[in-house]
């Protein structure tokens, strides 16, 4: 291991301290200082340097009786190593005899370009002498006026734990959102689950605001929002769900995935974090861009799940309108006259290279739909099969015009579509092994029945004719969705009849329920494999089967679920081959071409997948790929037969890699 040269001093000074040291052994006691750094309006790293700077007895440096060295500039060597978010500690024994003041020192406070200066604020500390092994309280780093040892940002509440929140708020998303620290309107809160209304927190109303951690604009903590809420002590051991939100006339929710925690026994600090996990604001200026979004509904239309007639409407919702339509103007789409086909211009002011994520959604003339089926409508959310029902990503570019091409709701194709009249036998089979050990409560195959969870596409349960259940949610009857094990062979099988009109793509989840129960977990709404999705394809001849049998899986009671790729979307192919290790597009093949090429591609991760077509002009003539896709190598045909000759420009999009390529149409 190389030292660095402060390094070398610090151990050079204790040697040199020891070997001229010598007096009578003095009996030794061991002291363990904890120190809390959230009261430090920084965003302070937990690989930070600080350090406890003092002296023994009046006299400094000194050499504690472990070695180390105490002083009031760099050369101490008492330095806390963190130990789980803002606590840090460090332990040394010093004699019974002696008495040590010091104070706490951070190196990053003092490297800051605000001069925040790494010395807490206030006199020294004092530590007295004594016979005991011993443990100070927790301290917080003091900035401000004078205070005790044991103040704490926060007032204990008795019968309740107190829990510290802390977010960075000038992060990319949190100022696409509105984000203004000197817009008094603009607050920041904390919404969650509210523990059957015995917790301080609710999803609906903020209960939880934050306050700005400093008014002065080159501080850091001018982006630093904190508070404290009170859970009952009844609470503790339970997992808490939390997001940060930014509020004003809308609301801008984290896009990130839900924030979680374990409610502690005592009072504690959590960890500071940046809004929606986001990267902070660098000098990049935001740009305006339009959004054009079009939905091809013509497969709903088919089912009735989507009626213009009936006073159904269309709606994009997403991070850029706070995911509501409060005003038609900033969500609705259009009806393109004399087709199934809406379109919407919204505008978008961000920084470049951003992620968004937004999803379609049926607002349902409520009246009307009961007068037709006797029922609410179903929710109106979709749940793209594309992305296994997560939300769709759109990375923005920042151009003038922004065109996301014709996408069709839920990523339904016309090819996916059942006709009235249809009914497909669908079986699933399913291994519980991974259930029956390492689960608080494991799969028990004598008290214990399997089941398929169906109702995550709230459309599709509607289809079918499946009742809900006392949350609202969909359920098929119980008799249809339960596996069973004839053969005592450990493969759970079960069989449901899918009837058309519907769409062949089954989104679900296995389950177990009775003495024990569990449902695998899946992903967050930002993760490919939120749940399994399959297909039932129709035959060569276009027809559909009668029986149809999902392949042979296995419950996953942790992690993201498997899924395929529409089998619709038949001009891609996997060419399989050894896992490509980065993101590729190649040169198209012939190139120039007339009218037809092929294009071959490569993805190293699961990730939702954009390949499209431009003209120079930079007005999309063509999607080739648009939806999840897991790693491997691909080739896509490209037809090119109403385009005129021309330049034409292929782009591929895949998480964090956007790589273009030019091709040469000659007709």
């Amino acid at each position: 291991m190389r030292l660095s040269t402060t390094q070398i001093g610090k151990v050079l000074v204790a040697l040199f301290l020891m070997v001229g040291f010598s007096s009578t052994a003095l009996a030794q006691r061991t002291v363990t200082l904890q120190l809390n750094t959230a009261s430090l309006s920084d965003t302070t790293s937990t690989s930070s340097l600080i350090e406890v700077r003092g002296a023994v007895d009046g006299t400094a440096p000194a050499t504690l009786a472990d070695g180390n060295v105490i002083n009031w500039n760099e050369e101490s060597t008492l330095e806390p190593v963190n130990i789980g978010g803002d606590y840090w500690e460090v332990s040394f024994q010093i004699d019974e005899a002696s008495a040590m003041e010091f104070k706490y020192f951070s190196q990053q406070a003092d490297d800051s370009e605000a001069a925040l200066g790494g010395w807490e604020d206030g006199g020294n500390h004092m530590l007295a002498a004594g016979s005991n092994d011993t443990t100070l309280t927790v301290h917080f780093y003091e900035k401000g006026d004078d205070k005790p040892y044991d103040w704490r940002p926060f007032e204990p509440m008795e019968g309740h734990v107190g829990v510290w929140f802390r977010v960075f708020m000038n992060t990319e998303s949190a100022v696409n959102g509105g984000y203004d620290p000197e817009d008094m309107a603009n607050t920041v809160g904390v919404r969650g689950d509210p523990r059957g209304g015995n917790g301080p927190l609710d999803w609906g109303a903020t209960q939880l605001l934050l306050t700005q951690e400093s008014d002065a604009s080159a501080v850091p903590g001018y982006h630093l929002w904190s508070g404290v809420a009170y859970f009952p002590d009844s609470l503790a051991g339970q997992v808490q769900e939390y997001k940060f939100i930014q509020e004003d006339t809308d609301e801008n929710w984290e896009s990130s995935d839900n924030r979680t925690f374990t409610i502690p026994a005592s009072d504690t600090t959590l960890y500071w974090q940046y809004f929606s996990n986001d990267t902070p604001v660098s000098g990049v200026e935001q740009v305006t861009s339009t959004l054009l979004f079009a939905v091809d509904t013509t497969p709903l239309e088919a089912i009735g799940l989507y009626d213009r007639g009936r006073g159904d409407s269309l709606e994009v919702r997403g991070d850029f309108n706070g995911w509501g339509c409060s005003d038609p103007t900033i969500c609705e789409l259009i009806r393109v006259p004399g087709e199934d086909l809406f379109e919407g211009a919204f505008a978008l002011t961000a920084f470049p290279e951003t992620a968004w994520n937004y999803k379609f959604f049926i607002n349902h003339n409520d009246e009307n739909f009961v007068a037709e089926f006797g029922e609410d409508p179903p929710s109106g959310w979709e749940e793209p099969i594309s992305t296994t029902g997560a939300n769709r990503p759109l990375l923005f570019e920042g151009t003038t015009e922004q065109d996301l091409g014709i996408q069709f709701f839920n990523d339904v194709l016309p090819g996916n579509i059942i006709p009235e009249g249809n009914t497909v036998t669908l079986t699933f089979q399913v291994r519980m092994d991974s259930a029956l050990v390492d689960m608080a409560s494991p799969f028990d195959p004598a008290t214990d029945t399997v089941t398929v969870n169906l109702h995550g596409d709230a459309l599709w349960a509607f289809s079918q004719g499946l009742f809900r259940d006392g949350d609202g949610n969909y359920q098929i009857s119980t008799d249809n969705i339960i596996l069973t094990d004839d053969d005592a062979d450990g493969l759970y099988t079960g069989s449901i009849d899918v009837m058309g009109p519907t769409y062949g793509a089954i989104q679900y989840k296995y389950a177990f329920v009775g003495m024990n129960s569990g449902e695998e977990a899946g992903g967050g709404f930002s993760d490919a494999g939120r749940r399994r999705t399959r297909y039932i394809p129709a035959n060569m001849d276009g027809s559909w089967p009668t029986e149809y049998t999902f392949e042979e899986e296995v419950y996953l009671p942790a992690g993201l679920l498997p899924f395929e790729t529409n089998p619709v979307l038949t001009s891609v192919e996997d060419l399989g081959g050894e896992l490509p290790t980065q993101a590729r597009l190649e040169a198209n093949y012939p190139n120039p071409f007339n009218p037809t090429t092929t294009i071959e591609y490569s993805i190293d991760t699961v990730d939702f997948v954009s390949l499209k077509v431009f003209d120079m002009t930079g007005r999309l003539v063509a999607t080739l790929v648009d939806g999840i896709q897991q790693p491997s190598n691909y080739q896509v045909t490209f037809e090119a037969n109403d385009l005129a000759s021309g330049v034409y420009m292929y782009r591929l999009q895949a998480a964090n890699t956007t790589i273009t390529k030019k091709m040469i149409l000659l007709k």
